[in-house]
């Protein structure tokens, strides 16, 4: 016997429990964590650049 909000492994939230009305929350959330990353990788550059341009401004 499975329990209401289960899948047949016992797990609640795993792939197989997934109904196929979830896919427009998934593709937002994919979305989100793709655009999180990117403005880390951004933040990330940009710190690397102001490093490079200090560095580069001292003089030797």
């Amino acid at each position: 016997m499975v329990q209401k909000g289960l899948n047949s492994t016992g797990k609640v939230g795993s792939a197989e429990a997934l109904l196929p009305s979830n896919e427009p929350v998934l593709r937002l959330a994919r979305l989100i964590g793709r655009q999180i990353a990117r403005e880390q990788f951004e933040r990330q550059d940009s710190r690397e650049r102001k490093l490079i341009r200090q560095k580069s401004s001292k003089p030797t």
